[in-house]
């Protein structure tokens, strides 16, 4: 499976940005799954998240039945946030990790654990376990 996604946003006019809660963010289970959620970002001097104005992220899994409902995974994910509109200059990120699916009528609930080879940025580890539902593409 191969899925990603890129966004971008214009600041206001006469302003250089917008509202934190407007900017992009990566990482978590939907993401960048080496980072928690909101971890890959541009940062300040004291690593606090800023956000950004661009996103992309991609995502390839391969995935393995197992036994009955139980599948597994492999993945590698790598992202990117700018702090400028239409950019993709900005905080790079990278992970790859496994996973197990266990297939429900509803849809999978998914146990993902990934490790980050690169920069940190916001985070605080090199490792991350998300627990989640449903397909993250």
């Amino acid at each position: 499976m191969i899925g990603g996604r890129f966004a971008t946003r214009s600041p206001l006019e006469g302003q250089r940005t917008l509202p934190v809660q407007l900017r992009y963010f990566l990482g978590g289970s939907e993401t960048v799954r080496s980072f928690n959620r909101s971890e890959l970002t541009p940062v300040d001097k004291d690593r606090q998240g800023l956000g950004g104005l661009t996103a992309l992220h991609g995502t390839l899994e391969w995935r393995r039945g197992i036994a009955g409902n139980l599948q597994g995974a492999l993945f590698y994910d790598a992202g990117v946030v700018s702090v400028r509109d239409f950019d993709l200059g900005g905080a790079f990120g990278h992970g790859y990790g496994a996973g197990l699916r266990y297939i429900l009528p509803i849809g999978p609930v998914r146990l993902d654990y990934a490790y980050n080879p690169g920069d940190l940025w916001a985070a605080s580890r090199r490792w991350q376990l998300h627990l989640s539902f449903g397909f993250n593409f």
